[in-house]
């Protein structure tokens, strides 16, 4: 079937597509994943792939020998900052406030890194290019009021990701930040014959090879749930 619009659907092993009739199953897995969070900025969409990234481990290796910037959030935002120190010249790390959130001892192991910049209590204002490629990042000095230019020739926005659930519409309970809570070890929902698997439910790991094993324990639980074996 070609790529259909979900429109919101009713938890009864039942599901809509728009443009088709609504198509009955005896089981269902939501794997719908997440959606990296990006800053909005001018040049930041227009770049993505020649310069700019939301996952550092995916792409770490376009940052060898050159000058990167990472914009921050947490704990995982800043051990990505710290996992491309192994492959960057230079890691300068963007952030809109004067105290990062991550843990004290993330933020220690990267105060003592030699390759690590701040440039915090600063807010993104736009990607820079020349000739194709990053060139920089402009921000906003909230110390000085000055606009500044960060020179970078490749740029990581780690602020997070938003699981794909709105369509949904609150039928399944979700964790504080949003992913399908599943029962632990499975890939069971609340709702019997309902299923979910990979980033959608997955608040920790976020990576592909997770998501592919999440996936088969989906596949798993689904044939032990239509052949009527619990547990």
């Amino acid at each position: 079937m070609e790529e259909q619009q979900v429109r919101p659907v009713q938890l009864r092993l039942r599901i809509h597509i728009e443009g088709h009739d609504s198509i009955e199953a005896e089981s269902i897995v939501i794997a719908t994943g997440a959606s990296f969070k990006t800053l909005g900025i001018p040049g930041e969409e227009a770049n993505f792939g020649r310069g700019v990234s939301t996952c550092a481990t995916c792409s770490s290796y376009y940052a060898t020998d050159k000058k990167v910037i990472v914009v921050v959030g947490g704990d995982s935002a800043l051990e990505d900052a710290l996992y491309l120190t192994r492959y960057a010249t230079e890691v300068t790390i963007v952030h809109r406030r004067s105290e990062l959130r991550a843990s004290k001892g993330m933020q220690d192991r990267a105060q003592q890194s030699g390759k690590i910049k701040w440039m915090l209590d600063a807010t993104p204002l736009e990607v820079l290019n020349d000739e194709g490629r990053v060139a920089g990042l402009k921000v906003q000095n909230h110390r000085t009021g000055a606009e500044e230019t960060i020179p970078a020739e490749r740029i990581y926005v780690v602020i997070g990701s938003t699981p794909n659930t709105a369509f949904l519409e609150g039928q399944l309970p979700v964790s504080k930040r949003g992913h399908l809570l599943v029962k632990p070890g499975t890939t069971e929902t609340e709702i019997d014959g309902i299923f979910a698997c990979g980033d959608v439910q997955d608040a920790r790991y976020g990576q592909i090879a997770s998501a592919v094993g999440s996936g088969c324990m989906a596949a798993s639980d689904v044939e032990r749930y239509l052949n009527g074996i619990d547990g």
